[in-house]
């Protein structure tokens, strides 16, 4: 049987891959004034892999070595191109005298917020997972 704080956090990683498909148009507005070319495709890479963390998560019973992967590949590219979408927004702006901190505020709070969820709620489910799989075992 699954832990509760197991099926939360499952809850939490799904419901933002969701929420960042949803909140895609403020993140569009929000590169749309950078000017670095090549953040729209990780920012589309974030968002896409973000929506396979849901349907993975959300199709999870059982944390067996295959699901484990597919977990830690989806996440792994999701915050990896979250971060760096980020980094470059971050740097647009310090390099930039035309683009103010008001433009993308919440498209970059939102991103950073996604990439701590898919991060952290990935090491929390693999480890609930594991105990739970040593749990059994014995």
């Amino acid at each position: 049987m699954q832990r509760l704080s197991y099926k939360l956090i499952l809850l939490l990683v799904a419901l933002t891959g969701a929420l960042e498909l949803a909140l895609s148009g403020i993140h569009i507005r929000a590169i749309t004034i950078m000017f670095t070319r090549h953040i729209g495709f990780y920012l589309f890479l974030f968002i896409l892999f973000g929506v396979l963390l849901f349907a993975i998560s959300t199709s999870i019973k059982v944390m067996d070595l295959s699901n484990a992967f597919k977990l830690i590949f989806s996440s792994g590219v999701a915050s990896f191109s979250g971060a760096y979408t980020a980094y470059l927004m971050w740097n647009n702006f310090k390099t930039s005298t035309s683009i103010s901190i008001n433009n993308f505020r919440t498209s970059f709070y939102l991103i950073i917020a996604g990439v701590i969820i898919y991060a952290v709620g990935t090491l929390i489910l693999l480890g609930i997972g594991l105990l739970d799989k040593r749990e059994e075992k014995h």
